[in-house]
């Protein structure tokens, strides 16, 4: 098992908008800054996206107000590094040095000056998750040309398991890594999926069923532990999905996320008989 580092599953897209019935409140949210920023143990930098408030009556704009130029920085156990905007990705900020090192435990602080205003947040590292396993790492699935090869799938599945003696949250991600897979289903009877994700749970398993899959070949399955202020925006954004009212965030004079991630990794073949 190894790590692997990737973007996590929860994408903010229109979570901050705001409603034109309250205009005074879009108005002074307005300009407000957007912090995206997922750290994760065992990496050797930190990249954080900053933008501004898309307010609702800006909904059918396709471009992000992206914050350029700003004053960022991140602090880990007390050792301070100033991160610099990419210059290919305006918005985008990272740590150009080779002396930063993500381990878990370690309290990390983030700094953002903006209009004047101090823009701050915290996270703590997690642990990697712990003794995660599967069931079957080798299954065998014959093609599906018609529904009763659907129905004999059905109840084949793998479970992915972890230790997790203080119910914190996991989440998966599930994805084929082949360059060109070959198909399982050629008649389209499983829908197409770009991998498989599922939401954060205090859980020590999950369970994979076979006919969510398209391919034959090798899953990468990922296991992440993630923060309470990743399940408390997760949570919110689902609560709010119809109502448009503000997710949580943990940004203080701001809005978004600034959360640290552990994850394992396990590989799971099908294969044809």
């Amino acid at each position: 098992m190894k790590n692997k580092l990737i973007i996590p599953f929860f994408i903010f897209g229109s979570l901050f908008l705001f409603s034109c019935q309250e205009e005074n409140e879009s108005e002074e949210t307005a300009n407000d800054p957007i912090v995206e920023a997922y750290v994760y143990e065992g990496s050797s930098n930190i990249d954080v996206k900053l933008s501004e408030i898309i307010p609702f009556q800006d909904l059918n704009s396709e471009d992000e107000t992206m914050i350029s130029n700003a004053e960022v920085s991140v602090s880990i156990n007390g050792n301070e590094f100033l991160l610099d905007e990419k210059s290919d990705m305006p918005g985008h900020y990272t740590y150009d040095g080779s002396d930063m090192s993500i381990q878990a435990g370690q309290i990390i602080s983030f700094y953002l000056r903006y209009n004047e205003t101090d823009i701050t947040a915290k996270t703590e590292v997690p642990e990697k998750p712990q003794d995660v396993q599967l069931s079957e790492s080798v299954k065998y699935i014959e093609e599906i040309n018609n529904l009763i090869d659907l129905a004999n799938i059905g109840e084949s599945s793998v479970e992915v398991s972890w230790s997790n003696p203080d119910n914190s949250y996991y989440y998966l991600t599930v994805k084929n890594i082949e360059t060109d897979p070959e198909t399982i289903d050629p008649n389209n009877y499983i829908p197409d999926v770009d991998g498989i994700n599922t939401p954060p749970l205090p859980t020590d398993f999950s369970i994979l069923w076979l006919n969510q899959l398209n391919d034959y070949g090798t899953y990468e399955i990922i296991v992440y532990k993630v923060n309470s202020e990743y399940v408390d925006l997760y949570n919110s954004r689902q609560q709010n999905s119809q109502t448009l009212n503000e997710p949580l965030t943990n940004i203080e004079n701001g809005y978004g996320i600034f959360t640290a991630f552990a994850a394992d990794t396990v590989y799971l073949e099908i294969l044809k008989p």
